[in-house]
């Protein structure tokens, strides 16, 4: 039996975003997202001619930083750490789910 692993890519992920679009797609204002990269949430690919451009994770990072903000009333701090937790989370499950699919399935 052969066990094929498949990871999907959405467009929005290998896009590249100006500030100004993650902003508008986040909800963030760009003072914002400037902060949540000044604490490392944020890590612009690129910050050439004072154009900053960000990955597809970065959108979403920030759309989920600005519902914990709103959700919970965090301060930048907070906002960091929960991205930053939420996100090892998502790392975690994704070795669980690798590991899962290595397993030999059958009776032991």
């Amino acid at each position: 039996m052969r066990i094929e692993i498949v990871h999907t890519t959405t467009v929005e992920e290998v896009r590249r975003y100006t500030l100004a679009e993650v902003a508008e797609g986040s909800g963030l204002t760009e003072i914002e997202l400037r902060e949540l990269a000044e604490t490392g949430v944020l890590e612009p690919l690129e910050h050439s001619g004072g154009q900053w451009i960000f990955s597809g994770r970065s959108l979403w990072l920030a759309r989920t930083a600005r519902r914990l903000r709103m959700d919970f009333e965090l301060d930048a701090s907070g906002v960091a750490l929960a991205v930053q937790l939420i996100g090892r989370i998502r790392e975690l499950e994704d070795e669980i789910r690798l590991a899962q699919a290595r397993m030999p399935k059958g009776p032991y």
